[in-house]
């Protein structure tokens, strides 16, 4: 189920985003600086070509739930973890190995923030990930399996696991 995408997306901040269900890109994403992603309930993201978000400390990049209501009268739903699935960004096969640029992006109240795969050991996808924020997640906060990662100036906490696994890569 949800929608396939076969070709590159570039999404921009004129309005949010509300993922209903799972989204699969096969080519590259882009999200623009300031582009706010609600997640419904189950909705998560792949990823299987190169991800670029980059925001800016005035307009950073927004991943979290769709609940806009309150859990309690004091607590807002947006506090509440487990309230999406997770980005995926998944390389796999000998293809061209995929970049992964983050900077300024938020990604809140899932149950895994995100996932970095790659089934090639020998050519690991890169990720930069720079002055972000992977918060409160019902299982891990950031998995990084068989990638190149350079991780500066981010806030990775609150997570019911792992807050950060790594196996594989450097």
């Amino acid at each position: 189920n949800g929608l396939k995408i076969y070709q590159s997306l570039s999404l921009s901040d004129t309005l949010p985003y509300l993922f209903y269900d799972t989204i699969a890109v096969a080519g590259n994403l882009t999200i623009k600086a300031g582009t706010t992603i609600y997640m419904h309930a189950g909705a998560m993201l792949y990823v299987y070509g190169s991800f670029n978000a980059k925001g800016t400390a005035d307009r950073p990049i927004i991943f979290r739930g769709d609940r806009t209501d309150m859990l309690f009268d004091s607590v807002p739903y947006r506090m509440a973890s487990g309230q999406w699935n997770g980005i995926y960004l998944l390389h796999e096969g000998e293809s061209t190995s995929p970049t992964y640029t983050m900077d300024y992006v938020e990604i809140l109240s899932g149950s895994v923030g995100l996932y970095a795969y790659s089934t090639n050991k020998d050519q690991c996808p890169q990720l930069s990930l720079k002055n972000s924020r992977i918060h409160n997640h019902s299982i891990y906060g950031l998995i990084l399996q068989n990638i190149n990662a350079e991780v500066v100036s981010c806030e990775i906490s609150n997570c019911a696991s792992y807050c950060v696994y790594l196996a594989g890569g450097k």
